[in-house]
């Protein structure tokens, strides 16, 4: 072997300098200093252990004065521990002594987030501390999950630092209380900060909707930049939290004023992975309320959002949120992403508002791995080096990134640079938007290599140039020749041995994770795809192939969260492996389908696999719902038959049995939440039975079919169904309800929503429960709808449980009298109820004299 040493020191020259050639240089004479001249080498120099074995520890002595340099002003950490205390005494532990002036730290949901803050800021009881609460973590070389992270700097980065809340509950949201705060502490005009010299920072409530709001202000009050993130809450989309001074804060928003010290610069980068197609859409009607857009191009939105990213129809389109989502294009590449969230009907609800007439580009999603590398890279050739990083990036691209099982590889970008940051909900740059990575980069220019704007370059390069001509000098009086003994082979060739030996465990363990899924622990889609070519022998004939579809998951995960569907996976995946035998060979095929291979087997005996593993999962259940997996199967028989066709072939009969059973699973499913939501609380049942009759008979009353007045009994049963994501505390509370509480009830009609709107022969009844809290007057959630505009379901369902619930004892208070029942509801026709449907409801159903 031969040019291994010239590698390695190109290596630790390059990674050391991050090209600065200054650097650069001052390694190369520590090399000489070392007693290993740079120029001796080349790539026909052969390979000697024992120099080899001197650059691993001169590698390791030069990263490490490099890194603890690079801690004494910017340092990142990360805790998992479970208990708050012991998580924030592991990051201060992390620190040490550095000298703080300022903390910013991101903080899972599953910690205690008012302790959490308080903890954080007494630990570091002279420092600005803030942050908020996400949905997943990153830290250096890492992605996180379940965990704090944080970074502190010191004032070498910041002269100083101002905090200022805003309140989103009012709904005069305004900025200026804070920027007068910004131009008294500063003692500057926030029009004339210098835009080199300020940067501000915004986190706020991910849930709020008042982004777009709050930055818009921003921007006409200053022209600092403004970088930061929504807060998230691990995707439940429940409370979102901001901290500051030791507190906590919700329907809130913190903006953080930083001066940048005089040797520290920061840039910016915003980057996101798409490419502009050419079909342009303009938005001619929308709800900026809702960030609904009901109109493209004169069209239903969903409609031209179908035809124009090639769906086969308006049931599929939203496949493509996410991978085609559209741009506001400011240049070429320049790009402001607005993602699909929701199909509401014939519009399409965004995560990020549209104006009207706003003319936005179909996106085409691209590699988020090589697109962040590539910005990196470009902002690192043109600020030197970079010594830290805070990342907001978007909760999709984390979704984009796990899909793609590239978590790992986005993580390591970042491994060679103090970084924190976390998914969000949104991303704040100059405006509102999302699917972007938008980061906060810093370094510091010591005085020493600090170059001052009035110096000339000849004296710079002559004093660098006296500084190696020192550093030669001392070379010449200390050069001298590595002594090589046996002692010091004997040791590297015990160090050889035993890295020898880590290396074949480390290999056997990257082989296991290399041919098995981490979750389920059966092979890969990697491994099967080689197993199938070895099975496909004739002494193997007859070849049965199964496939797998696990029913409910994207339910299970909407319901109850991920950690229940991956427990779903993981019981369907158990039920297969235990009906294996020792020479068929289970894989996960993909996110909730399996595959088995049986050589040898006839197709009845696949029938009869398939029979023990749904006899096994009689027996399991994951909370209140049932395992169930949709199987097909196919046989080779003879040698000339291709075996990808017998695939093909099992998988085709897999997604029919699928679409055969889909009306009874889902059906099945939905009594199960319904079923589990009675046993919270039997008095919703009861009300749920009378409400769903009621129904009925208003459908009747007013000329539906039998059909469709059945259709509507179950809408009325179903209403309430969302509530089962609801804490039941909060269902039974006698008292009055505080104001998140009641947020929490409201969601319920989304809930219900998403929970039915997964089932194609339940859309019409999803629209139905998500609406029947609207109001004909226009004041009422979740969308504000007024009149004809709310679905006829929806205002049967209001009248029926309106009335129901009047006339029934509640756990906060009596039931009234028909007749007070009867006068209120007649009073609310026209405002709360529609006219004509109370008209009917008196006449008809009750039988009572319209008043």
């Amino acid at each position: 072997m031969a040019g291994k040493i010239k590698k390695m020191i190109d290596t630790i020259i390059q990674e050391r300098s991050n090209g600065n050639p200054a650097i650069a240089e001052m390694t190369k004479a520590k090399f000489i200093l070392k007693g290993l001249n740079p120029d001796n080498y080349d790539s026909n120099s052969q390979d000697d252990q024992i120099l080899i074995k001197k650059l691993l520890t001169i590698d390791k002595q030069i990263n490490d004065s490099h890194s603890k340099g690079t801690e004494s002003n910017i340092k990142s950490a990360y805790s998992v521990k479970p208990l708050e205390e012991e998580a924030v005494l592991d990051i201060k532990d992390q620190f040490g002594y550095l000298g703080i002036k300022l903390i910013i730290f991101f903080a899972s949901s599953c910690y205690d987030q008012e302790k959490i803050s308080f903890l954080m800021q007494d630990a570091f009881k002279d420092s600005v501390v803030f942050g908020c609460s996400t949905a997943g973590e990153i830290v250096s070389g890492k992605m996180m999950e379940n965990s704090v992270v944080a970074m502190a700097f010191n004032s070498n980065i910041f002269s100083d630092a101002k905090v200022e809340i805003i309140n989103l509950k009012d709904e005069n949201t305004s900025v200026e209380s804070a920027f007068v705060s910004f131009e008294n502490y500063y003692n500057e005009s926030a029009y004339l900060m210098d835009t080199a010299k300020y940067v501000g920072v915004i986190l706020i409530d991910g849930i709020s909707m008042k982004e777009e709001k709050v930055m818009d202000l921003i921007g006409n009050r200053t022209n600092i930049y403004f970088v930061g993130g929504s807060a998230g809450d691990d995707c439940k989309f429940c409370k979102t939290c901001i901290y500051a001074n030791g507190k906590v804060y919700t329907d809130s928003a913190i903006l953080i004023l930083l001066k940048i010290s005089e040797n520290a610069e920061f840039e910016i980068i915003k980057t996101q992975s798409f490419k502009t197609l050419d079909k342009v859409l303009i938005a001619n009607k929308v709800n900026e309320e809702n960030r609904e857009v009901i109109e493209f191009n004169n069209r239903p939105a969903i409609f031209e959002y179908a035809d124009a990213v090639g769906a086969t129809s308006v049931d599929e389109a939203p496949n493509y949120f996410t991978t085609n989502p559209v741009g506001l294009l400011v240049d070429e590449n320049d790009i402001f992403v607005r993602t699909p969230c929701q199909r509401l009907g014939n519009s399409i609800k965004f995560y990020c508002n549209i104006l009207k007439e706003m003319e936005v580009r179909i996106l085409e999603s691209t590699n988020i791995i090589e697109d962040t590398k590539r910005a990196l890279e470009q902002k690192i050739k043109e600020f030197g080096w970079i010594d830290g990083i805070i990342n907001f990036n978007c909760i999709e691209r984390t979704k984009e990134l796990k899909k793609k099982n590239q978590v790992e590889p986005y993580g390591e970008i970042f491994s060679k640079i103090p970084t924190i940051g976390f998914s969000t909900y949104g991303e704040q740059y100059i405006g509102h938007i999302n699917q972007t990575s938008t980061m906060l980069v810093f370094k510091y220019n010591p005085s020493k290599y600090h170059i001052e704007k009035n110096k000339a370059p000849e004296l710079i390069n002559q004093e660098l140039a006296e500084e190696i001509l020192d550093l030669h000098k001392i070379i010449d009086e200390k050069n001298q020749q590595l002594e090589e003994t046996t002692v010091a082979l004997k040791e590297f060739n015990k160090m050889l041995e035993d890295e020898i030996s880590e290396r074949t465990k480390r290999e056997k363990e990257i082989s296991y994770l290399s041919y098995h899924d981490k979750l389920t622990g059966l092979y890969n889609r990697r491994y099967y795809e080689k197993e199938i070519k070895r099975i496909d022998i004739k002494r193997n004939l007859p070849i049965s192939i199964i496939m797998g579809d696990v029913n409910g998951l994207k339910m299970a995960n909407d319901v109850f969260g991920h950690e229940k569907g991956d427990e779903l996976l993981l019981k369907a995946a158990r039920g297969i492996k235990k009906a294996c035998r020792k020479d068929d060979c289970a894989a996960r095929w993909g996110g909730d389908e399996f595959v088995v291979l049986l050589p040898k087997t006839k197709k009845e005996e696949a029938k009869e696999f398939v029979k023990r593993i749904n006899e096994q999962y009689l027996k399991d259940k994951v909370g209140n719902l049932q395992v169930s997996v949709s199987f097909g199967w196919e046989t080779k028989k003879n040698p000339d038959e291709n075996i990808m066709k017998i695939l093909k072939k099992a998988e085709d009969n897999m997604y029919e049995q699928k679409i055969s059973e889909k009306q009874v699973i889902e059906g099945n499913i939905i009594n199960t939440l319904n079923h589990a939501l009675f046993e919270k609380n039997k008095l919703e049942e009861l009300h749920s039975i009378r409400v769903g009759e009621l129904c009925q008979k208003i459908g009747r009353a007013i000329g539906l079919s039998d059909i469709d007045a059945i259709k509507l009994k179950t809408a009325g049963t179903l209403h309430d169904i969302g509530k089962i994501m609801v804490d039941n505390k909060i269902l039974v509370k006698t008292g009055k309800l505080t104001e998140q509480e009641w947020n929490e009830i409201k969601r319920h009609t989304e809930n219900g929503y998403r929970i039915l709107s997964s089932s194609f022969n339940m859309l019409d009844l999803a629209n139905g429960i998500l609406s029947h809290h609207e109001r004909w007057d226009g004041k009422g959630y979740p969308m504000g709808l007024k009149g004809e505009a709310i679905p006829l379901v929806a205002r049967i369902i209001a009248l029926a449980d309106s009335y129901d619930t009047m006339v029934t004892d509640r756990p906060y208070r009596n039931a009234l009298s028909e007749e007070k029942a009867l006068v209120e509801i007649q009073e609310n026709a026209g405002t709360q109820f529609e006219p004509e449907i109370v008209r009917i409801f008196v006449e008809r159903v009750l039988g009572k004299q319209w008043s």
